[in-house]
């Protein structure tokens, strides 16, 4: 079940919400799955990667919420939560170890807290907002020939958005900085192997930007545009780090532009093409192209229809 939770709002200032519940960060992570919100069919996947849908989507747990008025200043809206989740082996995630052979096993976020400010400015139609959160999670797996068992453990991952919105009639301008850092903990049990134990500390410095526009040409017709930005190491934008272990520089970014259309067929059905020029593939799975990666620049076609009821 991806959300089910009791939502008790005392007061425009202050609400409870308190079960599964949906992470308030970014602009659209609460609205991922809402198709009739949006332009695009697939959200920039440096900032909502959809490889870890599941453990990002929501948490178990609980958050105060609330709108506070600042007058002439606009109104300022806060989100604080906090909760933990279980990794479900079989979804995405077990994609996201960048070794082919490994698989995971079992996993959990052991917990999750962080904050939203959402400032609607004196501007009509602005929007600011910043959120973090930090998680600790561990997750066990093992090779796919059973000769070695490995656990990662990342006690301090931090997630960031900055992120700015502007509505003005049948426009849309958004946009959005996100980043996430942390280390990591390895252990490889090779008793199999008949060798000892080995640890490994590493350090992650992700970053991703994106940019979007839509605009709404008609009641039925409207078309958005935008171009996303991911890098796997914020100090390494030429992927380096891959060239040195034998792998192409581009598994280390990935650029997208990206060109939406959305039909609106009736109040309740629609229809959505959507086409992604793209240059690397830092957001690809390892274990979904074991003979290579292919040309660095490729393409993505979309087609999705959603009915609401």
């Amino acid at each position: 079940m991806d959300w089910c939770f009791l939502d008790y709002v005392w007061k425009d200032e202050i609400g409870f919400r308190i079960g599964k519940i949906k992470l308030p960060l970014g602009l659209y992570n609460e609205e991922r799955d809402y198709d009739m919100l949006r332009t695009s069919i697939i959200l920039p996947g440096g900032a909502y990667n959809w490889l870890r849908r599941e453990v990002e989507v929501g948490t178990q747990g609980g958050s105060v919420y609330g709108y506070i008025s600042l007058n002439s200043g606009g109104s300022l809206g806060y989100d604080a939560f906090a909760g933990t989740l279980s990794i479900d082996p079989d979804s995405g995630f077990k994609k996201s170890v960048p070794r082919s052979d490994f698989l995971i096993t079992s996993g959990e976020i052991k917990y999750v807290y962080g904050t939203r400010l959402k400032w609607l400015t004196p501007v009509r139609g602005l929007m600011l907002a910043f959120s973090t959160c930090q998680l600790n999670s561990a997750y066990k797996g093992v090779s796919s020939n059973n000769q070695i068992k490995f656990k990662i453990d990342s006690p301090d991952f931090m997630r960031s958005y900055l992120s700015m919105e502007y509505n003005h009639g049948r426009l849309t301008l958004a946009g959005e900085y996100y980043r996430i850092t942390g280390t990591q903990k390895i252990k490889l049990d090779l008793s199999a192997l008949s060798l000892p134990e080995q640890s490994v500390k590493d350090s992650y410095h992700g970053e991703s930007y994106y940019v979007t526009a839509s605009y709404r040409l008609s009641k039925w017709f409207e078309s958005g545009v935008y171009y996303s930005v991911f890098y796997d190491d914020k100090h390494d934008h030429e992927g380096k780090k891959f060239v040195s272990i034998g792998m192409p520089d581009y598994l280390g970014y990935q650029k997208e532009l990206v060109v939406s259309t959305r039909f609106d067929i009736t109040d309740f059905w629609l229809v959505k093409l959507e086409v992604h020029f793209i240059d690397g593939v830092g957001l690809c799975a390892v274990s979904d192209n074991l003979k290579g990666f292919g040309d660095e620049n490729w393409m993505l076609y979309a087609f999705k229809t959603t009915f609401s009821f």
